[in-house]
């Protein structure tokens, strides 16, 4: 079936459903193509889009908490650290299926396979800015596309830095 990288609630929550966002790089001249969020799928099984649901459904909480002010758990820091996983990968393998002609590297890995495997950091950084809108950044580099290890997202007036390699913290 077909798996929302940037999850339909979150769509929702930033703005427009069918607005269109720059969400894929042409790899001949480093342009970006306009897709509308609502469209913005990529195949997935079964099992996995239904196991990726349920953790978007605790992320959303998570999330909601942070766009508030809240305060999170660290279970809860550590569930969207899974889910930011789950994004930052997404990214990179809805890349390589939109333009599979244009791919330098073959994955050999799957989303589930890099969720919560790696060392992980986030960074967080909130401004007084009330607009809304999803964006993200550094998935349109030479640098991401052989090492998807590091990525910037924006979330209304949040903004979110996650890297995750190994051994970062040894």
């Amino acid at each position: 079936n077909k798996e929302h990288i940037i999850p339909k609630w979150l769509i929702q929550l930033t703005g427009k459903p069918n607005r269109k966002a720059p969400l894929s790089i042409n790899k001949s001249d480093w342009s970006s193509s306009k897709h509308s969020f609502s469209t913005f799928t990529f195949p997935a099984c079964e099992k996995c889009n239904s196991e990726f649901s349920a953790l978007e459904g605790k992320a959303k909480h998570v999330v909601i908490s942070l766009l508030e002010d809240s305060e999170i758990s660290e279970n809860e820091l550590s569930l969207f650290l899974d889910w930011i996983d789950k994004v930052r990968i997404g990214l990179w393998l809805g890349d390589m299926l939109r333009n599979p002609d244009q791919n330098f590297v073959q994955p050999n890995f799957h989303i589930s396979d890099r969720i919560g495997q790696k060392d992980r950091a986030v960074f967080f950084l909130k401004t007084d800015d009330d607009e809304k809108g999803i964006g993200y950044t550094g998935t349109a580099t030479l640098a991401f596309h052989f090492v998807p290890s590091c990525f910037g997202l924006i979330i209304n007036n949040l903004y979110i830095l996650n890297v995750s390699s190994d051994f970062l913290f040894s």
